[in-house]
C-alpha cells in the first residue's frame, strides 16, 4: 500500500539503505488504488542497503526506474532472487544480467516489455549463477536474443550457464532468436510462437546449442 505515501520525507525517514540487517523487500501499490506520488520518485527514496538478497516489486505504474535499479549490480551485488508483478508502462528493463549471485528471475505481467536483449544482460559473463528463470504473461515480448556478438563477429551464447528451470506461460507473441538457452527443464505453456521458433531452430544451419 506504498499509495498511501504522501510525502517523499515519508520515505527519505525510513534510510533504509542503513538497515545492513534487511534481507527480503517487497514493495508494492495497490492495484488501480489512488496514488499521491510518482511512483518512481518514491522508489528512488527507498535505496536497499546492499546486503539485500531477496527484491520483490509489484504494481509499478511508472514506466522507468529510479537509478539505484538501473545500476542494480552496483547498489544491490548480493541479490539472489529479483521478481517484477504487474508493471504496466515499464518498456526497458534493469541490466539483471550483472548480478553476480541471482538464482531466481520472476518477470510477469509486463505488457509493454518487447524484446529481452542486450540491454538486459548488460554484456557478457551474463546471469551467472541464475538457475530459474519465469516470464509469464507478457503479451507485448516478441523477440528473446539469446546470443551476444562476439569480438570476431560471432554469436556466443552467454547467458545462463547454470540455468536449472526455464518457465513461459501466456507469452503469445514471443520468438527465441537463435535458439533457447541450456537449461535442464523446460515448461512452455500458451505460448504458441515459442513452439514454432524451436521448431525453426531444429531445421535451421544454428541447431540446438542447448539440451535436446
Amino acid at each position: 500500500s506504498l499509495e498511501n505515501v504522501r510525502f517523499l520525507e515519508e520515505a527519505r525517514g525510513l534510510k533504509l539503505l542503513t538497515k545492513q540487517n534487511l534481507l527480503t523487500l517487497k514493495l508494492g501499490w495497490t492495484l488501480r488504488a489512488v496514488r499521491h506520488l510518482k511512483e518512481k520518485d518514491l522508489l528512488g527514496q527507498l535505496v536497499p542497503p546492499m546486503s539485500l538478497k531477496d527484491l520483490s516489486l509489484k504494481c509499478y505504474y511508472s514506466p522507468s526506474f529510479p537509478s539505484w535499479l538501473m545500476d542494480i549490480s552496483h547498489h544491490l551485488p548480493n541479490l539472489t532472487s529479483i521478481a517484477l508483478y504487474n508493471l504496466p508502462a515499464c518498456s526497458n528493463l534493469p541490466p539483471f544480467g550483472q548480478l553476480p549471485c541471482l538464482e531466481s528471475l520472476r518477470l510477469q505481467d509486463l505488457p509493454e516489455v518487447a524484446k529481452i536483449d542486450r540491454g538486459f544482460f548488460g554484456g557478457k559473463g551474463a546471469f551467472p549463477r541464475l538457475a530459474k528463470f519465469t516470464l509469464g504473461i507478457m503479451e507485448g515480448l516478441e523477440e528473446w536474443t539469446t546470443t551476444y556478438p562476439g569480438e570476431d563477429g560471432v554469436e556466443e551464447f552467454i547467458m545462463f550457464p547454470m540455468l536449472d528451470e526455464l518457465y513461459v506461460y501466456s507469452c503469445p507473441r514471443l520468438r527465441l532468436k537463435p535458439c533457447p538457452p541450456k537449461c535442464r527443464r523446460c515448461i512452455i505453456m500458451w505460448s504458441d510462437q515459442v513452439i514454432s521458433s524451436l521448431e525453426e531452430v531444429q531445421t535451421s544451419s544454428h541447431r540446438w546449442n542447448s539440451t535436446p
